[in-house]
This record gives C-alpha cells, structure tokens and sequence, in this order.
C-alpha cells in the first residue's frame, strides 16, 4: 500500500546515495592512487618491508604509475648496510645499485598473459652498478650481490625448468656504469696496460636492445648496439649480435665488435665457464670459442685484454678460428 510504496521508495533512495558515495570514494581512491605523493609513500611503505628482509636497504626518490600504461621511478638505490672491509682497511663501495630513472612501458594484456610477466618497453637512465668480489674458499667465497639479498649457494641439484620468467619487447641503457673490485687477490699482481680485472671501471655505457627474455636459468635478446669506455683506456664504439646466456655458456651469433683499433666480426662465437663466479676470473676461467670473418684486428685491441702484449703494435686482416682462454689464446 501506500506505506509499503513510501518505504520501498526511501530504501531506493539510500541505497542511490550509498551508489553514489561508493562511486565518488573509487574515482576519489583511484585519483589519489595515481597521485605521485601517495604512489611514493605506498611504494616506500612495501620497499620498508622488502628491506627488512635482505642486509641492506633500498630507497626510492619518487614513483609515478599510470595504470596499466607505465610506471617511472626516480632516484632509486640499493645500500650495503655492511660493506666489506679488507685487512688493511679498505672498504668496498656501500651502494649496490643506483639510478636516476627506470621506466617500464605495459599493457593490461601483459600482465595477465599468464607466463611470466612481459613489458613493452624498459629504460634505464644514469645508473650505476657496483660488484665487490670477497673471500673465502670456492664454496664460502661471496659478493654483496649474493651477501646483500641473502643468495646462498645450493647444496642440492633443482630441476632445472624452462618455464618464461620474463620478456621485454625493448630495452634502452642510457649512460650506465660499472664497478667491479676483486678483494680476493692483490691487485698489484695483475699486470699493468690492459683492463684490470680485479679493479673495473666501466662508464658511458648505452644498451639498445630487443627481445630480451628469461626462461627458466637462459637469457636471450637482440643487441642492436653497445657502446662503453673502461678506465684503462679501451674504448667500445659498438658491439651488436643475436645473444644467449645460461647453463655455464654465452653464446652469440653475428657478433659484430668495433672499437677505436679494430673491427671484428664472429658469425658464430661462444664463451664457456663453471659458473657465473669465473667472471671474477676472466683470463684464466672463461674459453672462448669461434670463428672470426673478414675482420681487421689490432694488437692494440688485444692488449687490453692480455697485458702482455699491451704496448706492442701490429694490425692484420684475419679470416680463422680462436680457441682458448686468454691467458693463452690460440
């Protein structure tokens, strides 16, 4: 009846205005969510209890998301709360990794594709990455990567899988560098004229890539161009080339390598080694395997990669096989 109309009518119209307060309370909520105040202190709220779990810490400057389009951080680094110290005092670097903008690129397809998760795009911008090499035995001995997010070494074999972890339709690396300090070995002993690998100095380093993807322990991409300069004077004009890393092997096919002596080029070209920790030890650890074509090459570019022949010149013009580690390359 009339009382019955009245209250259905009133129930209607509270349950209209809790429509509209819910409604107003997600645009308000969703406003807020991509205001870059409130994007920064949610981020830094769960970056806290990220930091609570590894032996350093991660601070980040501002964040920016737009939903399902992009993200962009700015000033984001990761701290060594311990470096190392050496027995004659020597304290490694405390920052891991810096930089002053990441950006990812993404759709909403991207995300919910089911295999890993993949991004449209990604850009690194003046960055910087600082490995420390540090003692112990060939089962204790460590770096800040693995000290600092608490990486230990497997006592037993996983099944291997090769389920997608991630894939990045582009990559760029604008202006990046990287360290590396050996303090496992004097770095005196090392001879002088070539690159030190006990003590590298990577910088203006620009990556422009495509494809990049991990599955399972392999990595794999396209490497339009590489470019870089190392503090002992070698100087990288560009590197490009079809690359796959994992399972103790970098493989690389139409290796192209130009620098300011030669000009070399691989059709096909492997490096092999134990594992990732025989970087440490490049000229003696990691063999190197291919086939150079038509290439001009220099003794001035080799001899910053085997010190013994530093400052000795000679060019030719080499169409052959390499095999060996460069220690003693043949």
């Amino acid at each position: 009846s009339f009382k019955l109309e009245r209250l259905i009518k009133k129930a209607a119209k509270i349950l209209y205005l809790i429509g509209i307060a819910l409604v107003t309370v997600i645009i308000a909520a969703g406003i807020a969510v991509q205001a870059p105040g409130v994007q920064t202190r949610a981020a830094r709220k769960a970056i806290s209890m990220i930091s609570d779990k590894i032996d350093g810490r991660i601070e980040v400057g501002k964040i920016h998301a737009n939903p399902f389009k992009a993200v962009v951080i700015k000033d984001i680094a990761i701290i060594d709360t311990n470096p190392f110290t050496d027995s004659a005092g020597n304290v490694a670097c405390d920052t891991l990794f810096r930089a002053e903008y990441i950006t990812a690129t993404f759709g909403l397809k991207s995300l919910l594709g089911g295999a890993g998760f993949h991004l449209n795009t990604a850009t690194v911008e003046n960055a910087m990455m600082y490995l420390s090499i540090e003692p112990g035995d060939s089962i204790s001995s460590s770096n800040n990567l693995k000290r600092i997010f608490r990486l230990k070494k497997r006592t037993e074999e996983k099944e291997k899988s090769d389920k997608e972890v991630f894939s990045i339709s582009k990559v760029r690396i604008r202006n990046m560098a990287f360290l590396m300090e050996n303090f496992r070995k004097d770095q005196s002993k090392f001879g002088e004229g070539g690159i030190n690998w006990f003590d590298m100095e990577v910088r203006d380093i620009n990556i422009s890539g495509r494809k990049l993807r991990m599955r399972g322990p392999v990595m794999s991409g396209l490497c339009d161009s590489l470019s870089f300069r190392e503090k002992s004077g070698y100087v990288c004009r560009r590197i490009s080339g079809d690359a796959t890393v994992g399972n103790g092997k970098t493989s690389i096919t139409s290796l192209h390598i130009a620098d300011n002596w030669s000009d070399i080029y691989f059709p096909e070209f492997v490096m092999t080694y134990e594992n990732t920790a025989s970087w440490s030890e490049f000229v003696t650890a990691v063999r190197m395997t291919g086939h150079i074509d038509r290439s001009h090459v220099s003794l001035g570019t080799i001899g910053y990669f085997a010190p013994s022949l530093a400052g000795k010149t000679m060019e030719a013009d080499l169409d052959g096989d390499v095999d060996g580690f460069v220690s003693r390359l043949s």
